[in-house]
């Protein structure tokens, strides 16, 4: 009786702790790190406290974000052109004006074309008056909101949210994958902004500076009112 017991238990005690189970598969994972900071002059200002909005790299950010892009440079179609007329017009009056004198020109000629050079920079400054305006009343509100439109759709995708430090550093870990980092710096002046692709890759530590030279105006590609 006990050699049956015996034979009847041991095959099914192995099997408990042979049998193989389900492991959970390992989450890849890097580090994604960084510094805000902008050169004026000379002087390094670096961005702390603000916050570095991370996007995971997706089909349907990049069609909503090209969708934004699209409209927005349809939209300010009749804008450049006629900006680009009256820019035109005052390269024009500003060769003319620029023109050199002639030598041994009589001393009323001289009078005359100091007169016309007078009447040419001030209808070259009307020139420029009116692009101004045009820039100001129908260019920057188009751009200002495809701008908030751009910002919405980064706020609404955000996979995470870190805020740089007092030195303007950010560090976060992250899933491995492609990401796009976007952040704002406002200034006295103006407001820097950035949306830069990152590839965060397992146990590798990835680096990005956000500085001048990939920072932009607008987060709105190609020709604005701000990075005329």
């Amino acid at each position: 009786m006990r050699r049956i017991q015996l034979a009847f238990f041991v095959p099914f005690f192995v099997a408990i702790f042979v049998t193989p189970t389900a492991l959970p598969a390992r989450s890849l994972a890097g580090s994604l790190m960084g510094d805000v900071f902008v050169t004026m002059k000379g002087d390094v200002k670096r961005a702390a406290g603000v916050e570095v909005l991370i996007v995971s790299e997706a089909t349907q950010f990049d069609q909503e974000f090209e969708r934004l892009q699209n409209e927005y440079e349809e939209s300010i179609k009749p804008v450049v052109a006629e900006y680009e007329s009256l820019d035109a017009r005052e390269e024009s009056l500003r060769l003319r004006r620029e023109g050199a004198y002639t030598p041994g020109t009589p001393v009323d000629r001289q009078i005359e074309d100091t007169r016309r050079r007078l009447t040419l920079s001030q209808q070259s400054a009307e020139l420029v008056g009116h692009m101004m305006r045009l820039g100001r009343v129908r260019w920057r509100p188009l751009q200002e909101a495809y701008t908030r439109a751009v910002i919405q759709l980064v706020e609404q995708r955000a996979t995470a949210r870190v805020p740089t430090d007092v030195n303007g550093h950010f560090e976060i870990t992250l899933p491995s994958g492609r990401y796009y980092l976007f952040c704002r710096y406002q200034l006295a002046e103006q407001t820097m902004y950035w949306l830069v692709p990152a590839h965060v890759q397992d146990n590798t530590p990835a680096k990005i500076s956000l500085s001048n030279r990939s920072a932009t105006r607008s987060p709105l590609r190609g020709r604005t009112w701000t990075n005329l």
